[in-house]
């Protein structure tokens, strides 16, 4: 079977630029340098938004949650997720990931990223949010007992590497 496009109209979006180093990067509610690559307003997505995240050496994200499930793909770099259930007090779990790791986050539940290495971290957020990055609920005061500094220096030391940790 044959298809003609020549007499098509052209795409209102072109995938292999969303998200490109052209477009507008910003600094979300989280803390992170966020640049969107999909979701309402970029390409008429209805259930569904990503972005590319960065995170220079030795940042993190403030504590929040999202209404909306989330899918995290590592890039480059290597960061430590901590976990707390809705509602949560302190962190009940976490993860050390690497490029090519994939992160669930359900939604509501709180959690942070921290860049463990001397290298800018690097991914990609996908969520069921229409625009990207909206639903973001900040926790500035939730009490996470400085795991983060604790993880970077474990890190650090080479007393944790990829995988689940226990807390």
């Amino acid at each position: 079977m044959t298809i003609d496009t020549a007499h098509d109209a052209p795409p209102a979006w072109t995938v292999d630029l969303a998200g490109s180093a052209a477009t507008t990067e910003n600094r979300g509610p989280q803390d992170q340098l966020l640049r969107p690559v999909a979701g309402d307003g970029l390409c008429d997505a209805s259930g569904l938004s990503a972005g590319r995240v960065r995170m220079p050496p030795g940042a993190q994200a403030v504590p929040h949650h999202h209404a909306e499930d989330r899918t995290v793909v590592v890039l480059a770099g290597f960061a430590a997720t901590l976990l707390a259930p809705p509602g949560g007090t302190r962190w009940s779990a976490a993860a050390v990931t690497g490029p090519e790791d994939v992160v669930f986050i359900p939604g509501g539940w709180i959690h942070q990223a921290v860049n463990l290495g001397g290298v800018e971290c690097r991914a990609v957020e996908i969520s069921a949010d229409r625009v990207f990055n909206r639903s973001v609920h900040r926790l500035p005061d939730f009490d996470g007992d400085d795991v983060a500094a604790l993880l970077r220096a474990d890190y650090e030391a080479g007393r944790v590497g990829l995988g689940a940790l226990p807390l």
